[in-house]
């Protein structure tokens, strides 16, 4: 199988093995309530069933999420938001960007929908950059995240202690501006800077989006 560009230590089947044991062990902790993560276990389907496997899981995990509550209490990895709901919107996001890969691979990669490629953004400012062991940090200086074909605006502060980003507009040090599906991709450097309309002082956009864990 072809190997994945944004992800270039992973064929394509590496890539569907991936994201369906994601989505499979999300149904296990929406269905069976563990205290936590561990104790979860699958074996590896072969390549020759590994497609239909995946389609069959990604139906069970929508099936499971459509039916339960978004203010059912489980286990999450973010430690302000316990539900189903955060599980909802983050398998949207985790399947949205996965699936860009592997049509990446193909040559036959196609923009994520305004609307969820909007609220990925969100995602990454309101959550990923929240739970950082090491944000990227300075001594002040902003960056203005606009996206040109959706309402959404953030402006993100490089201080001392750790990034933060709220929402608004503001004139910044640096702006990005682009499709909210190449913003989104740009900040899980699935696509270059140059992929993005970049205002500004470059340098404080590179010190953000490179000094991100994605790990």
């Amino acid at each position: 199988m072809p190997t994945v560009p944004s992800c270039p230590e992973w064929s394509v089947s590496d890539l569907v093995w991936h994201v369906g044991g994601i989505h499979r062990h999300r149904i296990w902790l929406i269905t069976e309530h563990p205290d936590g993560p561990s104790g979860f276990d699958i074996e590896r389907p072969g390549d020759d069933a590994i497609v239909d496997w995946f389609v069959d899981g990604s139906e069970e995990l929508a099936r499971v999420l459509e039916s339960h509550e978004p203010t059912e209490k489980v286990w999450t990895w973010f430690p302000d938001d316990q539900t189903v709901g955060f599980w909802q919107r983050r398998m949207a996001q985790e399947t949205a960007v996965h699936r860009w890969d592997g049509e990446n691979a193909n040559g036959e990669r196609r923009a994520i929908d305004p609307w969820l490629a909007a609220d990925g953004v969100a995602e990454f400012l309101d959550t990923l950059l929240v739970v950082q062991d090491a944000p990227p940090k300075g001594n002040g200086e902003t960056i203005h995240v606009h996206a040109t074909d959706a309402p959404s605006e953030w402006v993100i502060t490089l201080a001392p202690e750790g990034a933060r980003a709220e929402q608004g507009h503001a004139k910044a040090d640096a702006a990005l501006r682009g499709t909210a599906s190449d913003l989104l991709l740009a900040l899980w450097r699935r696509l270059p800077l140059d992929a993005l309309e970049v205002l500004g002082d470059r340098g404080v956009a590179e010190a953000f989006v490179g000094g991100m864990d994605l790990s």
